[in-house]
C-alpha cells in the first residue's frame, strides 16, 4: 500500500492510498527424475503435476516425434497426463509434454515432461507335424517389425502322452518329442518376444 502526499509551493495536499496487489506465481515441484520417463508402447502414463501452490491448475501441449502416433496421444490438455502413446515403428520415439502451471490468472514457468516410448517387439512361428521321436524344429522370427535386440522365450505345455518338451529361450525351438501310446499328442509353445524390457504379444 502506497500512501501518496502531493505538495506544491510548500503546501501539502490531501494524502491518498494506492494498493498494488501481488498475486503468487506457482512453481512446478515434481522431482527432476520424474520428468524423464521411459515406457513401453501402449503403456498408460499417470503423471500428476504438482507445484508450490496447492490450488494451481495445469495446462499442457505435446510435441511428438515419429514413430509415435494414434489417438492415444493428446495434442493438448489440462490436469494429469494419462496418455498411452503407441509406437508404430521399430525404434524409440519421444513425446514432450510442456506443462504450464497457473493460479488466479498468473502463469508459472513451463516445465517439460519428456517420455521415451519404446517399440513393441513381435514374433511369429509356424505350427508343424512330426513323427514320434523326431525333433520339433520351429524357427521364431519377428513378425510385424524387427525391433533391434529382440529376444524370444517360450513356455511349453504338452498333452499327457507326449514327452521331451520344456520351457526355453532363443530363436529356434529344437526338441525331440515322443508319444507314449498309439495316439497323437500335441505340445503348445507360448512365445513371448522381448526388447528393451518391453514384452510384445
Amino acid at each position: 500500500i502506497y500512501t501518496i502526499t502531493p505538495s506544491a509551493n510548500g503546501c501539502p495536499g490531501p494524502t491518498f492510498n494506492v494498493t498494488a496487489t501481488v498475486k503468487p506465481v506457482p512453481v512446478m515441484t515434481n522431482p527432476a527424475p520424474t520428468l524423464s520417463q521411459q515406457i513401453c508402447s501402449g503403456d498408460a502414463l499417470n503423471f500428476v503435476p504438482a507445484s508450490t501452490i496447492g490450488g494451481a491448475a495445469y495446462s499442457w501441449t505435446s510435441i511428438i516425434t515419429a514413430p509415435i502416433s494414434g489417438p492415444s496421444v493428446t495434442a493438448s490438455g489440462t490436469g494429469s497426463i494419462t496418455d498411452a502413446p503407441v509406437n508404430t515403428g521399430s525404434m524409440s520415439g519421444t513425446v514432450t509434454y510442456r506443462i504450464t502451471p497457473s493460479f488466479n490468472g498468473c502463469n508459472g514457468l513451463p516445465v517439460d515432461l519428456v517420455v521415451t516410448v519404446k517399440p513393441e517387439p513381435s514374433a511369429t512361428a509356424s505350427s508343424i507335424t512330426i513323427c514320434s521321436g523326431q525333433a520339433a524344429i520351429i524357427n521364431i522370427t519377428p513378425a510385424l517389425k524387427n525391433v533391434p535386440g529382440t529376444t524370444f522365450a517360450w513356455t511349453a505345455a504338452g498333452s499327457a502322452n507326449v514327452t521331451g518338451w520344456a520351457n526355453g529361450n532363443g530363436s529356434t525351438i529344437s526338441q525331440i518329442l515322443s508319444t507314449t501310446n498309439q495316439f497323437a499328442g500335441t505340445v503348445t509353445y507360448t512365445i513371448v518376444p522381448t526388447a528393451n524390457a518391453c514384452d510384445g504379444p
